[in-house]
């Protein structure tokens, strides 16, 4: 189906309710058809949804080649507007976030995303070549943690000190922590090395 669908919480019983009210992408069962140049009301394998504290939806959509990749923004306002109005989606008000340059810079395969309030934007982690920040403010790719197909990061989170921890499940099945420090000086152009990390446990 590919869709992303929001079921509200129904205080009555203290969960979920069982039907959605909201759908991100194609409202009924057709096969997709996205290839990443498509509208936003035909998702791609969506993998990854997050919420800010706005209301902002953030979709990320795995890909077999990089142009088949993409992270979208669905501002809280229309969302918000579109589900008191009775309507089913917004698609035509997604915004597509860049990706780094570069040939070494493409997002393949992308597995996880995780917000980092403290810094203000969205780490995405990708199953080669890196991970990235996409600062909100800047509207661009603005950090980077490279490690050059020598890893499959599958998860991605930044803890209260802006520390960056990414699951790797090529290497042992190893985490490792990237220091604040080392994340804030990097740069596309200057990423900084998956060597870097500190491994917290591997498997």
């Amino acid at each position: 189906n590919h869709r992303v669908l929001r079921f509200p919480f129904d205080p009555a019983k203290g969960r979920p309710r069982t039907t959605a009210d909201f759908v991100m992408g194609q409202t009924d069962f057709n096969q997709w058809t996205a290839r990443g140049d498509d509208s936003f009301d035909r998702l791609h394998l969506p993998l990854a949804v997050r919420v800010d504290a706005q209301g902002n939806v953030y979709v990320l959509e795995w890909g077999y080649q990089p142009a088949a990749c993409r992270l979208m923004k669905w501002s809280g306002a229309s969302v918000a507007a579109a589900i008191a109005s009775g309507k089913k989606t917004v698609a035509a008000t997604a915004k597509l976030l860049p990706k780094p340059e570069g040939p070494a810079n493409i997002l393949w395969q992308p597995k996880a995303i995780a917000l980092d309030p403290a810094r203000g934007g969205i780490w995405v982690a990708g199953t080669d070549y890196s991970a990235f920040f996409y600062s909100f403010s800047a509207d661009a790719v603005t950090h980077q943690i490279h490690h050059g197909g020598q890893a499959n990061w599958r998860g991605v989170d930044v803890d209260s000190a802006g520390n960056v921890y990414l699951l790797d499940v090529w290497n042992e099945n190893t985490m490792k922590r990237y220091r604040a420090d080392l994340v804030d000086a990097s740069t596309p152009s200057s990423p900084v090395p998956w060597t870097s990390g500190e491994t917290v446990f591997y498997g």
